[in-house]
This record gives structure tokens, sequence and C-alpha cells, in this order.
């Protein structure tokens, strides 16, 4: 592949992952299948008929199945398995209002991206919001990592964070990573309905090289910071001390700034769509938020 078209194809990925977090801001909800899994395992702490009908609810966000799914690969005594499912059905309606927040912006950016309208401006004012939102599902992660970790016995706390290792894609299965963002929902299939020309190619290869130089640096600083935070905050679980302050918050931050990042690829290659172009990506971006359970 000779050098420029090998730059065309990096900045279509660059794109492709941009509108990917597009989507991603709005909080989708899992599939069906894994719902379903979640539901069996959330009523299966108990047989008795009594155990059945006051189980909660199955989870719904994708933290909460992240999370429980993991759970359900700890070997947790039953009257664990009750506490725990509990402890994740008391969080996934916390966190509810922040989801619900999400689907809000999706739906203005969405609107935006069709009338051609989202500036540099906007996009911050939206990336504000989100992080208002944030602020109490944070302090809910907090607290629900804190019961978490008296729930579980050494071993157990060992398991489970190896588990959540192993589940991640569950969390955040459209973003990038081998694997992510491809299938009818993807943003890879985003990019082919697009149908770039060669002229609109050349000139997002040249936006989104703009716009990766200027985004690196300290943004990469503070993703980095951020992550190595959240990793000693993964070995202290492990332990027998603990405390999740900051957990709920860093982890959204972590989140938001990987969002920021690409939304801002994105807005900046926006301009070189046309307007039936921009209304695809504007419709991908609702179909996704519509998702949610």
């Amino acid at each position: 592949m000779s050098r420029p078209a090998f730059k065309v194809v990096r900045g279509l990925k660059a794109l492709a992952a941009a509108l990917g977090a597009c989507a991603f801001i709005a909080g989708c909800g899992p599939s069906p299948e894994l719902m379903g899994g979640a539901r069996r395992a959330t009523v299966d702490c108990d047989h008795d008929e009594e155990a059945r009908n006051t189980a909660p609810a199955a989870p719904r966000s994708r933290l909460a199945v992240w999370i429980q799914a993991s759970l359900d690969k700890t070997d947790l005594r039953p009257e664990q398995r009750a506490l725990t499912a509990s402890i994740v059905a008391d969080l996934d309606v916390k966190i509810a209002p922040s989801r619900e927040g999400r689907r809000r912006i999706a739906a203005r950016i969405a609107a935006e991206i069709e009338a051609g309208s989202l500036t540099e401006a906007r996009l911050e004012a939206h990336l504000s919001k989100l992080a208002r939102s944030d602020e109490a599902a944070g302090a809910a992660i907090d607290a629900a990592a804190n019961r978490l970790f008296g729930a579980l016995e050494g071993r157990q706390r060992s398991r489970f964070v190896h588990a959540m290792r192993q589940n991640f894609r569950l969390a955040a299965p459209d973003i990038g990573g081998k694997g992510k963002g491809k299938g009818k929902h993807g943003a890879r299939a985003l990019i082919e309905e697009l149908d770039l020309s060669k002229d609109q190619k050349r000139a997002v290869r040249a936006k989104i090289r703009d716009e990766i130089k200027e985004s690196m640096g300290s943004a990469r600083e503070h993703r980095h910071a951020l992550r190595d935070r959240l990793r000693a905050a993964a070995r202290s679980f492990r332990g027998e001390q603990f405390d999740a302050s900051g957990i709920g918050r860093d982890a959204l931050a972590m989140k938001r700034a990987n969002l920021t990042m690409r939304l801002r690829i994105a807005s900046a290659a926006l301009p070189s769509l046309s307007a039936e172009q921009r209304g695809k990506v504007a419709a991908h971006i609702r179909a996704q938020s519509d998702s949610l359970d």
C-alpha cells in the first residue's frame, strides 16, 4: 500500500472511531442475549418461589451488566449472590439519571450534526453537561464498590477483578480494539454507508491529521494518569483495605477523555460531509440511543 493510500485508510479509521464515539455517548444498552443471561443469573440465587418473587430486576445499564456478569464468575455463596445482586440493582437505579442524560445529549448532538451546526463551542457545552450528569453516578459507583468489597472475601475479590478484566467488552462493545465497532450497528459499517468520494477522503484525512496533533500530548497524559489510578484501585480491591473514593469519578472521566478526543475528530470531519451523509450519521446516533431499554 502506498503511503498516501495508507494515510487515507488511517484517517478513515480515526473517523470510524470518532463516529462510534458519537453513538457510544448515548450509552446504548446490551444485547437481548446478554440481558437474558444476566436475567437468568440474577434469579438463580435461590430456587424457591420466594427468592424468585423477590429477586432484583435484571441489570439494564452496561456497567451493571458488566459487574453482574463478573460476579457470576466469582463462585459466591447463595447469600452472597443475593447481597451482591441487590448492590448491583441499587447501582443500576442510581446511575439511571446519568444514562438518561447521555441519551438527551446524544439526541442534541445528532440534531446538530444533521443541521451542520455542531461547532467546537457547542461540543464543549455538551461535554460539560455530560460531566455534570456524571457527578451523582460517580458517587454511586464509589458506594457500590465499597459495598462489594465488604460483601466479597479475599480470593473472591481477586476472582472478581480478573472476571471484570475478562468481561471488559461488555462495558464498551462498540469502541476501539479488535472486533469492536463492527457489524450492522458499528461505525465501520456507517463509514461504508457514507460512501465518501475521493475528494472527501482527502479533506477528511487533512482535518483529522490536524485535530489529532492538537488533541495529543496533554490529553494523552491525562488519560494515562486516570488509567494508572484505576489500575491502582483494582490492585487495592484485591487486598485487605480498600477505599473507593474517586473511582467512579475517575472511571467516568476516563470515558469522557476518550470521547472528547474522538468527538473533536468527528466534528472536524463533519464539514466535509454532504447533508445526506450528515443525516446518515445522525440517524446512526439516534438508532443507538433508541436501543436503550
